[in-house]
């Protein structure tokens, strides 16, 4: 494909293929099947409920936990992290983070934080090459603060957080609470 000046991102078993027209696509499309049919390989064929797809450059494109995506004031396709995956990582950190799950687990407070900690470090080296990593990081982040004050409220009780100082509640690193 790349021989024949096709763009395309490739993953495993997973591509992307990038054409001027509709019409290309197509042409496209069926070089792709014959490609494929030497090797014994297939695609899906183009319908609603398939993965493989013709859109137009102005739809948002979901590949890999990405959207590419044009940025018309900066004239350039770009890979973000759609708001769809940050809203499915924030919910899988704060269940797996949960009080509930980390005493099933038998986990104690060092084990849940140093986890959490990994956690939030390898969604940030998954996702720093997108465009909107600052927005991304921003809201793990915050997201971690919020689970480890949930901790704490399930530990301690709401009330007894209020009795932190400003210093001890920085200290714990759920400053968080001055805004709640």
């Amino acid at each position: 494909i790349l021989n024949r000046g096709i763009p395309m991102v490739r993953y495993a078993d997973d591509l992307a293929l990038f054409f001027r027209t509709k019409e290309e696509a197509r042409d496209g499309e069926k070089l792709v099947r014959d490609l494929l049919s030497e090797l014994s390989l297939s695609i899906p064929t183009l319908n609603q409920c398939s993965k493989t797809k013709i859109i137009s450059h102005s739809d948002a494109l979901e590949f890999l936990g990405r959207e590419i995506v044009y940025i018309k004031e900066i004239n350039k396709f770009v890979a973000k992290i759609s708001n769809k995956q940050i809203s499915k990582i924030l919910s899988r950190l704060a269940e797996e983070y949960s009080f509930k799950n980390l005493v099933d687990q038998n986990k104690n407070f060092h084990d849940a934080t140093f986890a959490l900690s990994r956690s939030i470090s390898s969604y940030l080296g998954i996702y720093r090459d997108t465009y909107n990593f600052g927005q991304f990081s921003d809201s793990v982040r915050g997201h971690a603060r919020s689970i480890i004050v949930s901790l704490f409220k399930e530990i301690f009780g709401a009330e007894a957080l209020t009795k932190i100082s400003a210093a001890g509640r920085k200290f714990l690193g759920i400053e968080i609470l001055d805004s709640i």
